[in-house]
């Protein structure tokens, strides 16, 4: 009798253990990745009454009378079966879809779990928000490459990630050359002239006297340093896109200032920077950029002045000429034009024919190289605007159409003498075939954008056309400027070839990046995926030109397979890392730790890892994350079966007491 007693209070118990079960499932019905327990029973030890006989001849054999001693807790194990997904578009919520777990570390243990609500910290960590454990991954290198195989670290995508600029070293060429053109307009061009810089120019597009850029870049810290009657003085001044020479000069003055009020500084007519001292000597004036004396040294030298005395530096300033420049005032490969005061004449052909000369009477003090312009236009009957300075200070001169309009032999005449500065040479003949232009931009490793033209020209008769590159700016192509493509009979690329002895196209920005070397690659030979010439519009283009400026992480996206991948300013993507996941043989055998999360125990086996979708693991799906896999009915049901099975054990506990009370009445 007291056997059923104990039998009974084990199933008491053991049934309440089953509801404290069913009870965390339903309280995490809306936790986040959590999997469900369930509770097995198990016999108990039985006490034999009677063993078991075997048969003998005249009788049969009998059974063991046994009786069991109650029940107890044969395990708790947990469900990992798949929980259903919630979509909530935050990119940093991940699902894991399939087998496999979150890593995440606390800096001294690794931690696994299925919820996948994650962000970034301060720092630029992903994390779990609500203890701060890491998410652990592979970090890519600075190339975007991920190395799978190595260990794995805390993930961590700063904020102020950037990728560096650099330079374009390759362009692909595609599209169509036609192979019938129609003749167009002359186009030639004169040399480049230059001007004395004045207050408005801009300091990044500065000249010294020998036509040399000056090369400052955008972002240089200038100092200014000198000794004014014995005190040293300093002035600071950051180049920027709208930097004046005059900006420059103006903080020249207030560092000298400094030291003496009535020092000034201003820009000569030549466009050499002057000084002059007020009532102390200036002593040693230096200007350095970004700790180097060559601005000052090249471009800035300027003796010792007394106090009351003036001092020009010892070379001007120059800029690009434009057409309000005096013509006296211009300057050719570092020389200046041989202008005077006299009768200033043009000459030329026109179609093969000698033009009437016109000119007019130079005035060094007022006449411009507008004026001479337009007598240009005058002389050889153009529009106004075919003669025109480009922003490199040439001129530019563009007639029409036709082999009868060709526009050669120009000559610019003063008091009988051809002044050699004008030397136009002819990049279009009228009449030879068709200049097509295209532009690209392309980059230097500093990240700046500069004009890349292609000008390709057809050569008359032949299935062959001559192309020629040119820059913007101050930038000057080195070598490989100019080449050929060759054609089939049947309008295949037969040869793209580049005059130069690199093969390439060699630059130099002279903004003091480094020298760039271009590869103009125009397809395969022979393929029709590549330059043609067929009869039909011109359609060549510059495609995938690498290189790039500088970059600023501005969005971050995540993969199926884990893979985050940043998004910069500039355009590009790059992959910053790989999310990590950790498979196991038993993941029932692992410890429940709390917040969703587990660690290794002796029975779940170590933890592989691995990567999403790999070796049919889970993928990983952004956005959305993963519920609690809790049946509401079947935790209900199984409620109810727990209920009556206490109900029941409870029954048996009150008859064996009732049991008990009638045979201790016995001996009334």
């Amino acid at each position: 009798m007291l056997r059923s007693l104990f039998a009974g209070v084990t199933g008491l118990a053991n049934h309440q253990l089953k509801l404290d079960v069913i009870g965390n499932n339903i309280a995490n019905i809306n936790t986040l990745g959590f999997k469900a327990s369930r509770v097995t029973f198990r016999e108990m030890l039985t006490q034999t009454i009677r063993g078991a006989s075997r048969p003998s001849e005249g009788t049969g054999g009998t059974n063991p009378q046994q009786i069991g001693l109650g029940s107890s807790v044969g395990s708790i194990d947990t469900n990992f079966s798949q929980g259903n997904m919630q979509i909530t578009g935050i990119m940093t919520d991940l699902a894991i879809e399939g087998k496999g777990f979150f890593i995440m570390s606390d800096g001294y243990t690794q931690y696994y779990t299925r919820g996948g609500a994650f962000s970034l910290d301060g720092l630029g960590y992903m994390v779990n928000p609500g203890n701060g454990y890491k998410l652990q991954g592979i970090i890519a290198d600075s190339y975007g490459n991920i190395q799978q195989g190595q260990g794995v670290e805390d993930i961590m995508i700063p904020t102020s990630l950037i990728v560096p600029a650099r330079a374009t070293s390759e362009i692909e060429i595609d599209g169509n050359l036609p192979s019938t053109v129609e003749p167009q307009a002359t186009i030639t061009r004169t040399g480049t002239f230059m001007a004395a810089a004045d207050g408005t120019d801009d300091l990044l597009e500065l000249f010294s006297g020998n036509d040399r850029s000056i090369g400052l870049n955008l972002n240089d810290a200038i100092t200014i340093q000198a000794n004014v009657g014995g005190t040293v003085v300093e002035g600071e001044y950051l180049v920027t896109s709208t930097s004046s020479l005059q900006a420059l000069v103006s903080a020249i003055q207030s560092a000298l200032r400094q030291g003496d009020p009535a020092a000034a500084v201003q820009i000569n007519s030549v466009g050499a920077i002057e000084v002059t001292a007020g009532t102390m000597g200036i002593d040693d004036l230096q200007i350095f950029v970004d700790g180097s004396y060559q601005f000052n040294e090249e471009f800035f030298s300027i003796p010792d002045i007394a106090a009351g005395s003036t001092q020009a530096a010892n070379n001007a300033l120059r800029t690009y000429a434009t057409t309000e420049d005096l013509l006296a005032d211009l300057y050719v490969n570092g020389s200046r034009l041989d202008i005077t005061d006299g009768y200033l004449e043009v000459d030329g052909d026109v179609g093969a024919q000698d033009m009437d000369n016109e000119g007019f009477d130079v005035n060094v003090g007022a006449t411009t190289l507008g004026d001479l312009t337009a007598l240009m236009e005058t002389v050889f009957d153009l529009p106004a605007g075919n003669v025109e300075v480009d922003g490199r200070g040439r001129i530019v001169v563009t007639g029409a159409v036709g082999e009868s309009f060709e526009i050669a032999n120009i000559d610019v005449i003063q008091d009988g003498d051809s002044l050699s500065a004008f030397t136009f040479t002819p990049i279009q003949n009228a009449g030879d075939g068709t200049d097509f232009n295209m532009t690209s931009i392309i980059y230097d490793s500093l990240g700046n954008t500069h004009n890349l033209s292609l000008i390709f020209t057809k050569v008359p008769d032949e299935n062959v056309w001559n192309w020629q590159a040119e820059v913007d700016g101050v930038a000057q192509i080195t070598d490989g400027a100019s080449g050929v493509a060759r054609f089939t009979e049947g309008g295949l690329l037969s040869s793209f070839t580049t005059n130069g002895a690199s093969g390439r196209i060699e630059i130099n920005f002279g903004n003091g990046s480094e020298n760039s070397s271009v590869i103009l690659d125009a397809g395969e030979i022979g393929s029709t995926n590549s330059l043609s010439q067929f009869n039909s519009a011109f359609s060549v283009r510059m495609n995938d030109v690498d290189g790039m400026g500088m970059g600023i992480l501005q969005t971050i996206s995540i993969d199926r397979n884990g893979i985050i991948n940043g998004q910069f300013s500039n355009g590009t993507n790059r992959d910053l890392a790989q999310i990590a996941m950790a498979d196991f043989n038993n993941p029932s055998g692992l410890n429940r730790v709390g917040e969703n999360m587990f660690i290794f125990s002796p029975n779940s086996g170590t933890a592989n890892l691995v990567f999403a979708g790999t070796n049919a693991r889970g993928m990983i799906s952004p956005g959305e994350l993963e519920m609690s896999n809790v049946d509401l009915a079947g935790e209900f049901t199984e409620m109810i079966v727990a209920q009556r099975g206490f109900q029941a054990n409870a029954r048996i506990i009150s008859v064996g007491d009732q049991m008990l009370t009638e045979l201790v009445n016995l001996k009334k």
